[in-house]
């Protein structure tokens, strides 16, 4: 009898250690615990004035049932790694920030064009409906790209974008042919860099990748291209006449 007794005040004894070591973070995982305790421990347990020593000491450590103890950061580097696609860095990260690059310069090309073709002396507003509502859409792609990016863990890096056609700095694009050819060679330069992300996809057995890029870009682009070859074709054999108005305005509708 009496010994069932004194193994029941070892379990409680136990217990109130253990909350006590819970309160103030003392105890490391795998520590070995004496549970022969008196309560005269709690005599000798540490005052206020020992507890922050204590605390700095043992501040990775944890003793279950007690929950971790994390230290809130309060400034310095985070931790590096993603916990979305996880070590290394996600591969294609690079391709895809230089594509985020390529969309949002094409949405500033295409305003500037936007810009030239509602000019008092052009005066195109179709032509000036189309090439804003070009710039939304790429617009949309780079941001697209920005939250995949941010899905798959990567880091959007803001490139500066300095390489315009000297057209954006002019803003003389020239009369609606040229803008239209330039508008062509551009969707095909916007193309070849996601082809280049869609083959990073390839190369690191990146499948999602691969199929993000066919269903949000690769169509939608090859549509764009052909439109603006039609538009070459017509824009050309019109010229600047009543015909470039007419064709002008059914780009409003």
């Amino acid at each position: 009898m009496q010994e069932n007794v004194v193994a029941m005040m070892k379990r409680i004894s136990f217990l109130i250690v253990t909350l006590v070591y819970c309160t103030y973070g003392v105890t490391c995982v795998g520590e070995d615990i004496d549970t022969d305790v008196s309560f005269d421990t709690f005599n000798s347990f540490p005052d206020s004035s020992q507890k922050s020593t204590i605390n700095d000491a043992s501040e990775n450590c944890l003793w279950p049932p007690c929950a971790p103890k994390r230290k809130t950061p309060t400034g310095g580097t985070c931790p590096t790694g993603s916990r979305l696609n996880g070590p290394p860095a996600f591969a294609c990260e690079e391709k895809i920030n230089e594509q985020i690059h390529e969309e949002l310069k094409a949405s500033d090309i295409y305003l500037s064009m936007a810009a030239y073709f509602k000019r008092y002396d052009v005066s195109l507003l179709g032509f000036e409906g189309f090439f804003k509502k070009s710039a939304d859409e790429e617009r949309l792609h780079a941001k697209k790209l920005m939250d995949y990016l941010n899905k798959r863990g990567g880091i959007v890096k803001m490139n500066p974008r300095a390489d315009y056609p000297p057209e954006v700095n002019s803003g003389d694009w020239r009369g609606a042919l040229e803008a239209v050819k330039a508008a062509h060679e551009l969707e095909k330069k916007v193309l070849i860099k996601l082809q280049a992300v869609h083959q990073c996809g390839a190369d690191s057995n990146d499948a999602n990748l691969q199929d993000f890029i066919e269903s949000e870009y690769l169509t939608e682009q090859y549509e764009s291209i052909e439109e603006l070859s039609n538009m070459i074709t017509k824009v050309t054999r019109l010229g600047c006449g009543v015909g470039l108005h007419i064709f002008d305005e059914g780009l409003k509708k």
